[in-house]
């Protein structure tokens, strides 16, 4: 007998599953992703620019100051705004398909605690039917 040896258990018999039609299921209503009105949608289909980054391992030598135009930083930080906005609609929307989920979930488990119940139900009046003959 090795040093880390156990029992196996026995493996139950698979159950048979029920059959589910399509029209006894609920139906699911998610909501509708919107963009805001500054997303076109002719925007959203191009292709995304690759833009090669500096390599921020490396120590960055500041020999001169950098200058900005007003225009360009004040575009940068408007495409920045607009990313978090996105972001956070994203992020609200996910909290509500999670809560859907849960919500599925919940109504799926009440149903198969249902189910569960009327099988036992069921092999209880057949168990008296048979004692009965």
């Amino acid at each position: 007998m090795g040093l880390f040896s156990f029992k196996r258990k026995p493996t139950p018999e698979p159950q048979e599953v029920p059959s589910i039609l399509q029209s006894d299921l609920p139906e699911i209503r998610l909501p509708k992703l919107e963009l805001p009105e500054e997303f076109a949608a002719d925007e959203l289909s191009e292709a995304p620019m690759l833009v090669d980054m500096p390599d921020v391992s490396a120590p960055i030598e500041a020999a001169a100051p950098v200058f900005v135009a007003v225009e360009d930083y004040q575009a940068v930080l408007d495409s920045v705004n607009r990313v978090k906005q996105l972001l956070t609609n994203a992020e609200e929307q996910m909290r509500e398909m999670h809560s859907i989920g849960s919500q599925v979930g919940k109504e799926l488990d009440a149903w198969r605690a249902g189910l569960e119940d009327a099988e036992r139900k069921l092999g209880y009046v057949d168990e008296i039917i048979f004692q009965a003959e």
